[in-house]
């Protein structure tokens, strides 16, 4: 008997989700639609809308069942249900990038297990649960919805936020929270230690995750934490066929913020300092070394990158400056947080002045497919802060 899983978080459940299960369900002989359940991120919707919901959607195909699971690496629950095949969409490169390293990690579980790999179509490639909730807000969003999520989801919504004209701007906080989860620990020290092996590192050499993982999540770090390093790696594998040295970016992108203090100048050095203290004690060869280092304090962004790989590196630590401008905001004031030790007046005049710096460049990013994606964004973003800042600047310019 061939039976799949097709598991995710559903919150909520899009149309490209129901073009997934569809395909599924003529795949396998049974598929298991489950909803993973992870304690640390927040939902918009509780575990029993969500159940409801898809239960509801489902019921028109006779050979799909929906289960949860917590706790649990997603290729142990399909050996603890009996699966053999686990079904996941690739909607972009970077999905590609990120089922791929896992397809890896999950044979190291159970070989036995395939992972199949749908596309949707054109029309569903950008439908996400963040891209629904996304939606909800503007005036006329009740009239957008029905376009990317089935009828039940849509009655969810309006019983969750009432008014439709929006008042539901009022929650914005409330659904961004559910799309910035605390980081899969689980998936980050899978991630982790793949990565080692493939430096050539034994075993039993392997380093620590956790003590880097605590250093990220220090008081204090509202912007430079853990969430950064993700999204950095998230861009590495979109991009990973740019680099020359990827092995050596991505260690560089998990040590490139370890030590940050505002108060102080030489944040990448030390991290740098880190970084090859950690590969010299796992044995891994001094040209690795040198090379991390070097991609690492190339992260200053106040020195020209020498080679492809820095650029690609700095524009990757830059992609949040051409970030929807939600996302950019979000990041301008968590820098603000940082540095709240500093007073409001020389604050505004000195972000101005970094700002500033960064829009006078010729070009903000480096790479071409950099460039193409961030650049005109990034410019928009960082003229709209500008102006922002300067009209609380007593006798300030425009």
């Amino acid at each position: 008997m061939r039976r799949g899983v097709y598991a995710g978080s559903f919150d909520p459940i899009t149309f490209g989700h129901l073009w997934m299960v569809e395909q599924g369900s003529l795949l396998f002989d049974e598929l298991i639609v489950a909803i993973g359940v992870n304690p640390d991120k927040r939902h918009l919707f509780s575990l029993q809308e969500r159940l409801d919901v898809l239960r509801s959607v489902t019921s028109k195909f006779p050979n799909v069942r929906v289960d949860t699971f917590e706790n649990l690496f997603l290729v142990r629950y399909a050996r603890q249900v009996q699966a053999n095949f686990i079904l996941r969409g690739v909607r972009n490169e970077q999905d590609y990038g990120y089922e791929r390293g896992m397809r890896y990690v999950n044979a190291e579980f159970d070989e036995q297990i395939q992972t199949v790999l749908l596309i949707p179509p054109r029309h569903l490639v950008e439908v996400s649960s963040s891209f629904v909730k996304g939606l909800v807000g503007p005036e006329g969003w009740p009239d957008i919805l029905p376009k990317y999520v089935p009828g039940p989801v849509c009655q969810l919504f309006h019983e969750k936020f009432p008014s439709a004209q929006g008042a539901v701007s009022d929650h914005s906080e409330q659904i961004a929270a559910a799309d910035h989860p605390k980081c899969d620990r689980g998936g980050l020290d899978a991630r982790w230690r793949t990565l080692w092996r493939r430096l050539g590192t034994e075993p039993g050499r392997v380093p620590d995750v956790n003590p880097l993982l605590l250093a990220y999540e220090l008081p204090g770090r509202h912007y430079h934490n853990l969430h950064h390093i993700v999204q950095c790696l998230q861009e590495l594998d979109s991009a990973r066929g740019l680099a020359t040295a990827p092995d050596a970016m991505e260690l560089a992108i998990w040590f490139h913020d370890a030590v940050y203090d505002p108060e102080r100048h030489d944040n990448e050095v030390r991290s740098a300092d880190l970084a090859a203290q950690a590969l010299a004690d796992a044995g891994v060869a001094a040209a690795t070394t040198t090379r991390v280092v070097g991609l690492i304090k190339a992260t200053t962004h106040r020195a020209t990158p020498l080679d492809d790989d820095e650029r690609l590196l700095v524009d990757i630590d830059l992609s949040i400056l051409g970030r929807p401008w939600e996302e950019f905001d979000a990041y301008e004031k968590a820098i603000r947080a940082e540095y709240a030790h500093v007073p409001d007046d020389a604050f505004r005049h000195g972000r101005t002045a970094v700002l500033r710096r960064f829009l006078a460049r010729p070009n903000l990013f480096s790479t071409a497919a950099f460039r193409s994606r961030f650049e005109a964004p990034a410019r928009q973003n960082l003229g709209r802060a500008i102006s922002r800042l300067e009209r609380i600047i007593p006798g300030s310019q425009g």
